[in-house]
């Protein structure tokens, strides 16, 4: 059995407490995803629930791409994600 030295003792300790800290903080700010069906997924993150909606690129809203279309004042969807051949729009 190697004999260690009290500062190595102490940084061990210290390296372990810091490493469960930062184990912890990720666990407890990861967001997490299940598939519905083939076309929807619900996200978790913390107590908050989204569901999004798959489509194929061809089945994709008008109003996909844009934020905001002054000409008929309408409000266009400008957040989403790509995952398995699909296109998620939040619903």
């Amino acid at each position: 059995m190697k004999k260690t030295s009290g500062i190595e003792d102490i940084i061990s300790l210290h390296t372990n407490k810091i490493r469960n800290e930062l184990d912890n903080n990720i666990n407890m700010n990861m967001k997490t995803f299940k598939q519905v069906t083939k076309t929807k997924i619900r996200i978790k993150d913390g107590d908050k629930v989204t569901t999004w909606n798959g489509y194929d690129i061809g089945s994709l809203p008008p109003t996909f791409g844009f934020y905001y279309n002054s000409e008929t004042e309408k409000e266009g969807i400008g957040e989403w994600f790509n995952y398995k051949g699909l296109t998620y729009i939040q619903k």
